[in-house]
């Protein structure tokens, strides 16, 4: 008889380990492609990042606070705070302004991960 009373805690923490393995692993890869991707659009001369770059250290700096992005009456400026937040913390770079919007994107997968379990259950 193998019922929940007589199951040990060792077979029940395997089972929970061997159903959040695959999404730790997903997550894990969704998390290195992003920050490799900062690493790689930090090496890029695109002006659309120019004005993130320019929006963050203005941020970082105190100069501006800047609700929509610079020369457009529409989208805010969230990435850009997040990317001066971290340029505070960790020095004014490229590739640390692009991390802000590499973790904004993790964040999303992660929502999105959260999102299709509710919707789908175990399977997804």
């Amino acid at each position: 008889m193998n019922t929940a009373a007589t199951r040990s805690p060792w077979h029940t923490a395997r089972q929970r380990l061997a159903r959040l393995l695959p999404a730790v692993v997903l997550l894990s890869l969704a998390l290195l492609a992003r920050i490799a991707g900062a690493w790689w659009y930090a090496h890029d001369a695109n002006p659309d990042y120019g004005i993130v770059v320019l929006m963050a250290r203005n941020i970082a700096r105190g100069v501006d606070f800047p609700v929509f992005f610079y020369g457009q009456p529409y989208m805010g400026s969230f990435e850009p705070m997040l990317s001066a937040v971290l340029a505070r913390l960790f020095g004014d770079s490229p590739f640390v302004i692009c991390l802000g919007t590499a973790l904004l994107s993790f964040v999303m997968v992660v929502a999105l991960a959260h999102l299709a379990r509710r919707v789908a259950g175990p399977w997804a």
